[in-house]
């Protein structure tokens, strides 16, 4: 009998909890965006490959974070870098994900600056596939930055999964392209269900009662 008093409780104490999900290096403070998988789209460039440096892309002070200078050598289609890490779960649920991204274009032009170069980019959110957010940055001005959250969520069951992030433009990348900074990546478990106020009290109520009548038997 107590031990389905205490089964009773347990089930109280433990059906709200939501499941802690990390991803390594996710804040991009290990150079060279260490636990990453950086790669190229099939026209992808990369003029500033793998190189951590600080910045504000969140609006919340500098800090370090993942640096790229995305490119495409198929003039007219978006192509860039990508960066791609496994995680796991253990519970099916909805989760939620997130990464804050900023554009800077700048640079020292003797001339005429190239219109390409006004392309601030294509920034993608994806898992497994599926398109969690996008967002594009247009033209943006000469020494401006530009900053997004991605964010969105979706349902998912226990298995293993890919975040991945795509930095894109459809320009051809040049030591005066814009430079995409990307950090704070974000995985959150499901939603805490929230339990009625009556039940913790019901359960102990009923443990009461179980102990009781093992008492009377006993």
């Amino acid at each position: 009998m107590f031990k389905i008093g205490a089964i009773l409780l347990s089930i109280g104490m433990t059906a709200s909890a939501a499941q802690a999900v990390t991803l390594s290096n996710s804040d991009f403070s290990v150079p060279g965006a260490a636990g990453w998988s950086i790669g190229l789209t099939s026209a992808g460039q990369n003029t500033l490959p793998q190189v951590s440096q600080v910045f504000d892309v969140d609006l919340n002070g500098p800090s370090a974070a993942a640096a790229f200078r995305p490119g495409s050598s198929a003039m007219g289609s978006y192509n860039g870098v990508t960066g791609t890490q496994s995680f796991s779960i253990s519970a099916a649920g909805t989760y939620s994900f997130g990464l804050d991204v900023a554009s800077k274009f700048g640079g020292q032009f003797t001339g005429p600056i190239p219109q390409s170069n006004f392309d601030g980019g294509l920034v993608q959110l994806i898992v497994d596939g599926i398109l969690i957010d996008s967002w594009d940055f247009g033209q943006i001005l000469y020494d401006a930055v530009e900053r997004t959250r991605l964010m969105g969520s979706t349902t998912l069951a226990a298995g293993t999964y890919n975040f991945t992030f795509r930095l894109l433009r459809n320009f051809n990348a040049s030591a005066t392209s814009p430079t995409l900074y990307v950090d704070n990546a974000s995985i959150s478990g499901p939603a805490a269900v929230p339990l009625p106020a009556s039940l913790p009290l019901l359960l102990a109520g009923l443990a009461g009662i179980f102990a009781l009548r093992s008492r009377r038997t006993g």
